[in-house]
């Protein structure tokens, strides 16, 4: 559940223009590619988006880490960018949680190809859990 979360507050935080979410233009411009260049099925996405969780462990390594690189938050050569993570993240909540977010999940990065953003998730989805529930 927190997995989901995560990554449905990735979509609207890279989704976020203008104030206006724009999911769909998410999807077709970011994890649609991704899916593709990872080998993840479109019916795997399809039931992320539809609520079945079952399936979101088939989206950790390159495709977590091919839809960071897509939003900017990790390079080509697999370097988190903090910088360009905390403004995204201060887009979609209020600036203030940024730092709880950042302090307590950039330690949770991995390493090495395919392996950067997967293990931070959890930590995301508890820090948004906490958010939305303080």
């Amino acid at each position: 559940m927190k997995i989901f979360f995560a990554i449905a507050a990735t979509l609207l935080m890279s989704a976020t223009v203008n104030g206006q979410t724009k999911i769909i233009s998410t999807v077709t411009d970011v994890v649609l590619p991704c899916a593709k260049d990872t080998g993840i099925s479109t019916d795997v996405i399809n039931k992320v988006l539809a609520g079945d969780l079952s399936v979101l462990p088939k989206l950790y390594g390159c495709f977590t880490d091919c839809v960071a690189k897509k939003l900017n938050f990790l390079t080509d050569d697999n370097v988190f960018e903090v910088d360009a993570f905390s403004e995204r993240v201060g887009r979609f909540f209020n600036p203030s949680f940024v730092p709880q977010v950042v302090d307590n999940c950039v330690s949770k990065l991995g390493s090495g190809n395919c392996q950067v953003v997967g293990p931070v998730l959890p930590c995301v989805a508890d820090e948004i859990l906490k958010i939305f529930l303080s």
